[in-house]
């Protein structure tokens, strides 16, 4: 018996792709299994590489992991949008176009007529100071340097 296609991820809307290639820093929109469904050209840029859309996840893409965040001792932000169904951030180390980069993630629902969650835009600053400042993966981020 043959195996079933694999689900295919949902497409967004064209007034939240207009909504995510509209903004100027690095973001991705996923789906609530993690793929990224589209990437702004700011996130192309920053990163030097484009995402495999409806196939790549953000947690391969962004450290490496072949498992989510939390999973790998870290605090994701996906998670935590989940269960709250509002705007969160965290702090994390994402492999950058060159070398580690400390970031400032904050994930957001997006939820439909019903208050369930559809897709999560996932916007990136990246701290410049905290990353020159690293020496790997390893060293915490501190806002009092």
């Amino acid at each position: 018996m043959p195996t079933p296609p694999k689900p295919r991820a949902k497409r967004p809307s064209p007034e939240l792709e207009r909504e995510l290639a509209s903004l100027e820093r690095p973001a991705i929109l996923l789906d609530p299994d993690y793929r990224i469904v589209a990437a702004n050209d700011a996130y192309r840029e920053h990163y030097g590489r484009s995402p495999r859309i409806g196939h790549d996840r953000c947690f391969a893409v962004s450290h490496g992991y072949a498992t989510p965040c939390d999973r790998n001792g870290e605090d994701c932000p996906l998670v935590r949008a989940r269960v709250s169904k509002q705007r969160e951030r965290v702090f994390h180390v994402h492999l950058g176009r060159e070398r580690p980069e400390h970031v400032d993630v904050e994930v957001r629902p997006i939820l439909d007529r019903r208050g369930e969650v559809t897709f999560f835009l996932e916007t990136m600053a990246a701290i410049p100071q905290a990353s020159a400042d690293a020496s790997g993966f390893s060293s915490p981020w501190c806002p009092c340097r």
